[in-house]
């Protein structure tokens, strides 16, 4: 159902370098602080099955979008940070939050003059829709920024903030080695279908993804509401029988990194009804959580091991 089902509204960011983080996604991206709060270890396990002490939630997003990034500051700091040493093909973890620029040399001077890398490798490649240049920057803990430059694509197809320097979070992406159990899963419990689709085999991706991989084509599935709201970008890169790991042991908090995602519902009971018992953390839990104020929210892993908190707002 077109403009359905949950809201992705930010990536979940585990991490012990919260002012840094704000540094990338404030001073450099142009998102604003909406909530910061203190949860107890006991709403921390309860939402997430972690041991904390306590946990505290700073959200960022770019207005009047709603699409952002969620901080959490877990006590004690989990030691494992998720894409640390790991390959740019290996699966089953967040990987890179997608924005849109309009001008690429100024984005990548603001990151650079933040004291941010950026990649020196420019990925031009063609879709159906059009000719794109990707080029990565990188935050604390493996955060990847993915830096999109729509040469002969209409930016509003894909964002709704075109008149800045860089648009709202697009998507955030994760490859995957099996797709259709991804894709049954966020129609079944989330009510998000896939919007769009697109391929590539460019050999310069090659390079900025970090991969000799002989084989390579590279397929995109994009899940969500519509393409102009945030979405999960689904990927495979088509490398065969390269080796590559997966991570979704690791890929959950506490462990530093892009961790998971944050995702609003009108009715979370219809998400309880519709997940199976091994999807669940626990059951849901009423707590003061993000901008929102008290309310009920749950914790979920999907078949390729991501943790999405789903949050109810009536």
């Amino acid at each position: 159902m077109a403009g359905g089902g949950a809201r992705l509204v930010a990536a979940m960011i585990s991490t012990s370098e919260a002012d840094r983080h704000i540094d990338l996604f404030r001073d450099v991206l142009g998102m604003e602080v909406v909530s910061e709060q203190a949860l107890t270890g006991r709403e921390a396990g309860s939402l997430w099955g972690v041991d904390a002490r306590s946990a505290r939630v700073t959200m960022l997003t770019t207005p009047p979008s709603y699409a952002g990034v969620a901080l959490v500051e877990f006590d004690p700091v989990s030691e494992v940070v998720i894409r640390d040493g790991m390959q740019g093909i290996d699966t089953d973890a967040l990987k890179v939050i997608d924005v849109v620029t309009s001008d690429a040399e100024a984005g990548f001077a603001r990151f650079e003059e933040a004291g941010f890398m950026v990649s020196d490798v420019r990925s031009s490649y063609e879709i159906e829709d059009g000719a794109v240049t990707e080029t990565h920057a990188y935050g604390p803990e493996e955060v990847v920024i993915g830096i999109l430059d729509f040469h002969t694509i209409e930016a509003s197809r894909f964002v709704e903030l075109t008149d800045r320097l860089f648009s709202e979070a697009m998507s955030i992406s994760v490859p995957v080695d099996d797709l259709d159990p991804v894709v049954e899963w966020y129609d079944r419990v989330l009510g998000l279908e896939v919007v769009h689709r697109y391929g590539f085999d460019a050999e310069s991706f090659k390079d900025l993804v970090g991969t000799d991989s002989s084989a390579w084509n590279v397929r995109g599935t994009n899940i969500g509401r519509t393409t102009q709201e945030f979405y999960f970008g689904v990927i495979d890169y088509g490398t065969g029988d390269t080796t590559r790991r997966s991570l979704r042991e690791s890929a959950r908090p506490p462990n530093r990194g892009i961790a998971g995602a944050v995702c609003t519902v009108a009715d979370l009971g219809r998400v309880v009804s519709a997940a199976k018992p091994d999807e669940m953390i626990a059951e849901p839990v009423e707590l003061a959580v993000g901008p929102w104020g008290r309310t009920r929210a749950m914790t979920l892993v999907a078949p390729h091991g991501i943790v999405h908190t789903v949050v109810e707002v009536l």
